[in-house]
């Protein structure tokens, strides 16, 4: 960044009309204040639109805490920006790109269950319910280019991510 960090500031987002999106929610660390300050941290933020961010994307977070809550058990939530090659849309000093979409995988283990969500950062309202949402999560490797559970079962990985798994409260 030209800023000579390799961090986001303060300065990228004012007055840019975006959120400061955190990756990981302050809320899933409020039994520790050292974790939730860390969530602050421009590294676990990207540029997001209000109307994703206080909306639809945090009642998902919410809805996901509930869920670990309610299964009382660890799960693994991998969250992420994607970004096109052309970085149309950019903000501050530090010329942030801003993503075109952002997703969440959430996988409890012992439930032997995958959830995953895509939201086209691109639009301007987000009409329906966070299930109008899910997709597969080989939906969200093959846009990315990643494999996140690679270290599943080959046979069991690929029967968890290729369907969609109603996520309900």
């Amino acid at each position: 960044l030209p800023n000579g960090t390799l961090s986001a500031t303060k300065a990228d987002y004012y007055k840019s009309g975006y959120d400061r999106g955190h990756m990981v929610p302050a809320g899933d660390f409020v039994w520790n204040k050292e974790l939730k300050d860390e969530t602050f941290c421009y590294t676990n933020i990207n540029p997001q639109k209000a109307v994703l961010n206080r909306g639809i994307w945090e009642n998902l977070e919410n809805k996901i805490r509930g869920k670990v809550l309610k299964y009382s058990e660890n799960a693994y939530i991998v969250t992420g920006a994607i970004f096109n090659s052309k970085c149309e849309e950019r903000i501050g000093p530090d010329s942030l790109c801003v993503p075109v979409a952002y997703f969440k995988i959430l996988y409890f283990e012992s439930k032997k269950s995958m959830f995953a969500f895509l939201f086209d950062h691109t639009v301007d309202q987000y009409m329906g319910e966070i299930t109008d949402f899910q997709v597969t999560v080989d939906e969200i490797e093959q846009i990315t280019g990643e494999n996140f559970f690679d270290l599943l079962d080959d046979d069991f990985e690929a029967k968890l991510e290729s369907v969609i798994v109603k996520f309900d409260d």
